[in-house]
């Protein structure tokens, strides 16, 4: 019987930016420049925007050209979104394959193929099947919260509101593990081995909802550590730069940007520090996956590539 609980595979992420740390930032690089190119994309025409607003303006000074920037706007944000889903699919499958075909270690493990499209058509997917999932089941729980409020039962209400949550939470969560080794069977077998996948899972929820507690703590308290000490510092230039002696007084929106362009090189430091953060984040949550579906399909020690 395989471990799912063994700490080879609960520290697989950790493991791996330990061997392969210019993977992991490479990783980290792609989402942080893809980011960079929306705000490139983004950028132009709301800070266009952001600039006709001044103290005593008028709709007349600002609104020509305004439907026309939205509508730019609404756009590259469509683009962004269909873009960066991509980019996770493709970072995704290059931890799972770092773990799973630690050979196949050009271009950092990135490549675009079938499996990447199988992942992204996975995420998509279980992303719109829960989504309704969430619909169908709280419907009920909702009807029933709405029906005891108006008659005054509010401890009724409120007992229905917290077992309508936690049925809804357990049963996404539950349907969630159940595909959670689709992904790393998928750079295996390159293919959409969907049945193969929820029978592998059968019986083994317990482990891997361990897995999944373990993984989202680990990536928290990176988060609280990174976000903690990029805030005090960021805290601390922006307080020098409006506050300091050629300080930058924002007495409306329009001067947002001249803060920005003033404050570009710090912007650069949190940019590349994120990006860091996201690799290391994309190891330390997916690569357990692939350890635990590698011990799974051939019982023996599990050691992350």
């Amino acid at each position: 019987m395989v471990d799912l609980t063994n700490s080879s595979i609960l520290a697989a992420g950790l493991t791996l930016i330990r061997r392969r740390p210019a993977a992991v930032a490479v990783w980290g690089l792609l989402a942080g420049a893809f980011v960079l190119l929306g705000l490139l994309l983004i950028g132009p025409p709301i800070f266009a925007m952001i600039e006709r607003f001044h103290p005593g303006a008028t709709p007349d000074a600002y609104w020509p050209g305004a439907v026309g920037a939205l509508m730019q706007i609404q756009a590259s944000m469509l683009l962004f979104n269909v873009g960066g889903f991509l980019v996770r699919a493709v970072v995704i499958a290059a931890v799972f394959r770092a773990i799973l075909e630690p050979e196949k270690s050009a271009f950092a493990y990135l490549r675009i193929g079938m499996a990447e499209l199988f992942i992204a058509v996975l995420m998509f997917g279980e992303g719109v099947v829960i989504a309704f999932m969430a619909i169908i089941v709280a419907a009920p729980f909702i009807v029933t919260v709405v029906w005891l409020a108006l008659a005054h039962y509010v401890a009724g209400a409120v007992a229905t509101g917290i077992l309508g949550a936690a049925v809804v939470i357990g049963l996404i969560g539950w349907f969630a593990l159940r595909l959670s080794l689709l992904g790393p069977m998928i750079i295996v077998k390159d293919d959409f081995p969907l049945a193969e996948a929820w029978a592998l899972t059968r019986g083994r929820v317990g482990g891997l909802l361990l897995i999944a507690i373990v993984v989202g703590l680990l990536v928290m308290a990176l988060e609280v550590v990174v976000g903690g000490v990029c805030g005090v510092f960021g805290v601390a230039i922006l307080g020098g730069l409006i506050h300091g002696p050629q300080g930058f007084a924002i007495s409306s929106p329009a001067d947002v940007p001249r803060l920005l362009a003033a404050s570009w090189p710090w912007l650069a430091v949190a940019g590349l520090v994120w990006s860091l953060f996201i690799g290391a984040a994309a190891a330390i949550f997916c690569a357990p996956w692939a350890a635990a579906y590698r011990a799974l399909a051939a019982p023996r020690p599990v050691m992350a590539a």
